[in-house]
């Protein structure tokens, strides 16, 4: 695909894409500020808790050395605590801490002192578990490489507080920090019910958090019980209107920044002005592409080639751009993307996340869906760059193109039918049901996508929010994976037992999150087969990952397992009476989507609700990979398709018991 020359397709291409990115990086950075906390009341308040979960090898003593508290004092508001010697792993906590108005700003600086494996983003994501983010720790310490700082240095590690707002309400004065990490945010619900809060007063509390799946990091203030069990009134005296800025943080931002502004500007320099320009030939998508050195290097539509930086790390971005070699054949103009669009219009939006809009456009005669994402979608850009012209595969969506100009655009294949989430939940019924067979084609296609990443890429990946809404359909409703930002490369060369277990900050979807990596950050590729058994509970029940207000039991079941009709549960729990019975395959049918009547086999939906019990065991260990679920859902495939050929009985699938398979 061609497009129209401008002045920017005389640089080199993959200097070009490197140099505006950082532009639009610095610029977002010195937009930046901390938080959105205004200092109400004027002098902040004594009390306020950040929530931490334990980790292995904390004792109270570390982690009141984190927060420059005491043990005594975390032990005085945390009733859990029976031992101030000891604590167990995985534990929620709250910190006490005093919450101070700095430069207009509610907020509390720590001091952490370096250690010999740091980096800025282990010091953030894992040792402070998101209750700060890596760009404000750079600047407050004008870090120029988040990838090395000094051992044994100390940092100032900025947290945000709140003492309460009463033009909300009056009634609440001490308030929890609470990440909302990347990828939770949707599930507004699920943490205004941990915290025992109303969803309408926590978004009151918080007008300036995005509660969408895909929202970047953001900060929560929760209201909360004092010791004696209420919740203490807003007590701050006179209220000041905060600046909506930290001018004294923008300028350490700014100081820390002008290493890097001075380099772009040597750059631009002396790529515009001194290297002499080659116009390349113009190449349509899928024509040979040859590189400057004579080799053939594949189709224009597959040159952004990458080394193994991982996506998730703080030095992704300028180590995988350095490494690209881009064809401007594949860089779309802004004008083409706005002509295609109509001016990025409602009416061709098709989708909406937390900082990015999808848009369906046709630029030459091909159907295109356009992703346009903001300034802080960088990583997640970068991510889907590296993974989408890595990895080629029929179950995999496919990347067009890109556009980095104002905003950042990656550009795919349009897929007619959506999403699988859109076919599967009665709420967002704006697409017709799909038939079994249909749902079994889907599950294999999603499993062979999966499949693929896992163990027949060199580096391997972990795709880390598989859900049914990131699954799309095509024209004939087979399915390919989408949705990469999240990806992480994994150091495995093979899944099995001798895989790697990698820890980083926890994103995602609740509902769809493994135990281990909810808990943990664990990452294995376990993570995704995690996840891709409750999509298989999702295409049986036609339920959401997390139920609302749905009774869940049958009349057959004791009143003691009877659940309110409006708490929520998790999906992947709805099946336990059916799978934890000895007669549990007659019970099915009551929880099978209502949408396909009787038009199913009971067997091949048997088995497939034995395969999504077997992903989603609590064991890591007990999880079959994807290798052995595709084979299981070619076996049901099978059987599918001769119950379709039969017009009586029942035909069976595989007599293997998923249960105890592993790897």
């Amino acid at each position: 695909m061609t497009r129209q020359e401008s002045p920017k397709s005389i640089w080199p291409s993959n200097s070009s894409l490197l140099l505006r990115i950082l532009v639009l990086q610095y610029v977002f950075m010195l937009t930046w500020e901390v938080g959105n906390a205004a200092c109400v009341p004027e002098k902040g308040c004594d009390a306020a808790y950040a929530f931490y979960r334990t980790q292995v090898g904390d004792t109270l003593v570390k982690i009141g050395t984190l927060f420059q508290t005491t043990n005594e004092r975390i032990g005085a508001v945390n009733p859990v605590i029976t031992d101030l010697n000891f604590i167990d792993q995985n534990v929620p906590l709250y910190i006490p801490f005093r919450c101070d108005c700095i430069n207009d700003q509610l907020l509390q600086k720590f001091q952490y002192q370096v250690q010999a494996t740091d980096t800025i983003e282990n010091i953030t994501a894992i040792v402070y578990e998101n209750l700060t983010q890596l760009n404000w720790v750079t600047g407050l310490n004008s870090i120029s490489d988040p990838n090395y700082v000094e051992t044994d240095r100390f940092l100032v590690i900025p947290v945000n507080c709140s003492c309460g707002n009463p033009t909300v309400s009056s009634d609440y004065g001490l308030f929890l920090t609470y990440p909302v990490v990347a990828g939770t945010g949707g599930n507004l619900s699920g943490i205004a019910s941990e915290f025992n809060a109303s969803e309408d007063l926590v978004r009151k509390l918080n007008p300036n958090v995005v509660w969408e799946n895909s929202q970047p990091t953001q900060y929560a203030f929760i209201p909360v019980r004092d010791t004696s069990g209420k919740y203490p009134a807003y007590n701050g005296g006179t209220i000041k209107a905060g600046k909506s800025s930290s001018t004294a943080l923008i300028i350490g931002v700014a100081v820390g920044g002008v290493a890097l502004i001075i380099i772009i500007l040597a750059l631009l320099y002396c790529f515009c002005i001194y290297q002499p320009m080659k116009r390349q030939k113009k190449l349509k998508l899928g024509d040979p592409f040859i590189r400057s050195d004579g080799n053939y290097s594949g189709s224009a539509s597959e040159q952004i080639h990458s080394t193994s930086s991982n996506p998730g790390s703080a030095s992704f971005i300028p180590k995988v751009l350095a490494d690209y070699t881009v064809d401007k054949s594949v860089e779309f103009t802004y004008e083409e993307l706005a002509k295609a669009t109509d001016n990025f219009s409602v009416a061709n939006k098709i989708g909406q996340g937390g900082f990015a809009s999808v848009y369906y456009g046709v630029i030459r005669g091909q159907k295109l869906a356009i992703k346009m994402m903001n300034l802080q979608a960088t990583r997640e850009f970068m991510a889907e760059l590296q993974v989408l012209t890595h990895v080629h595969h029929t179950n995999l969506v496919q990347l067009i193109g890109y556009c980095t100009t104002d905003y950042l655009f990656l550009i795919y294949e349009f897929l007619e039918n959506g999403t699988l989430d859109q076919h599967l939940h009665s709420a967002r019924a704006a697409r017709e049901p799909l038939s079994w067979s249909s749902r079994v084609q889907v599950a294999l296609d999603a499993a062979r996508g999966l499949e693929y990443i896992h163990e027949h890429t060199k580096p391997t990946y972990i795709h880390r929010d598989i859900k049914s809404a990131n699954i799309l359909l095509d024209k004939q409703f087979h399915a390919k994976v989408a949705d990469f930002g999240l990806t992480k490369l994994t150091e495995t060369r093979a899944v099995g037992s001798d895989a790697v277990t990698q820890s980083t900050r926890v994103v995602g979807t609740w509902g769809y999150m493994s135990p281990e990596y909810a808990r943990f950050g664990e990452v294995t590729p376990m993570l995704d087969v995690y996840s891709f058994g409750v999509v298989l509970f999702e295409i049986l029940s036609g339920r959401e990952a997390i139920m609302r207000g749905a009774l869940t039991l049958t009349e057959d079941f004791s009143s003691s397992n009877a659940r309110p009709k409006d708490e929520q549960r998790a999906l992947v729990t709805y099946f336990d009476p059916v799978l934890k019975y000895p007669n549990g395959k007659e019970k099915l049918p009551r929880f099978m989507d209502p949408s396909l009547g009787d038009n199913y086999p009971l067997e091949a939906a048997w088995k497939m609700a034995q395969l999504a019990e077997a992903c989603t065991q609590e064991d890591p260990t007990r999880r079959p990979n994807m290798r052995k679920a595709v084979v299981a859902l070619m076996t049901l495939s099978s059987s599918t398709q001769d119950w379709e050929l039969s017009s009586f009985g029942r035909h069976s699938g595989s007599s293997t018991s998923f249960s105890d398979q592993r790897h």
